[in-house]
């Protein structure tokens, strides 16, 4: 019996989420998410990364933040259209950790956030058509800290619709 499955599970679904959304490999404790907003697609998914390997990709990771959000974006379309193996699973997850890392919005708020941590980070990242080019999508990540382990569905929904709220604004190109 998978103790840590069931707790994760539990958990979870006590935020709206199910299971298929958590990697396996540690507790519920010692999960970092990412919530991923399809623009396109209006989907929102919840994706689980292992804290300690979270970490550790970040500080190996030697990609540009370009080729990281290349990368990225074929495993979210995998993930989007479905194709959710424990391969695309598992490089989706340490493509994510790349990739974050390698953004401006991870090095504002590193400093706040450290391992072991009760404070959290909480990260999101919303992919946009690109205009200029219909073949490319846009990464916008942003981070939230918040002591919650699984923000709820509605919170994550409220916190992304006020950041396209924000872009709409001051990028309205990227939601055309």
């Amino acid at each position: 019996m998978d103790i840590d499955k069931i707790i994760a599970e539990a958990h979870l679904k006590n935020s709206d989420w199910n299971l298929e959304n958590y990697q396996e490999g540690s507790s519920v404790f010692h999960q970092i998410y990412c919530y991923v907003f399809d623009f396109d697609k209006q989907k929102l998914e919840l994706i689980s990364l292992n804290e300690e390997r979270f970490y550790q990709v970040i500080q190996q990771s030697t990609y540009s933040a370009d080729e990281m959000s290349h990368m990225l974006l074929k495993r979210l379309e995998q993930y989007f259209n479905g194709k959710r193996t424990q391969t695309v699973m598992s490089s989706l997850a340490m493509h994510m950790s790349a990739y974050i890392g390698g953004t401006q919005t991870w090095q504002q708020v590193r400093k706040k956030v450290y391992n072991g941590s009760e404070i959290k980070p909480h990260i999101f990242v919303t992919a946009y058509k690109s205009k200029r080019n219909i073949h490319k999508r846009l990464l916008r990540p942003f981070v939230i800290m918040n002591k919650q382990r699984a923000l709820s569905s509605s919170d994550a929904v409220k916190c992304i619709g006020h950041v396209i709220q924000r872009d709409s604004q001051k990028h309205p190109e990227w939601l055309r």
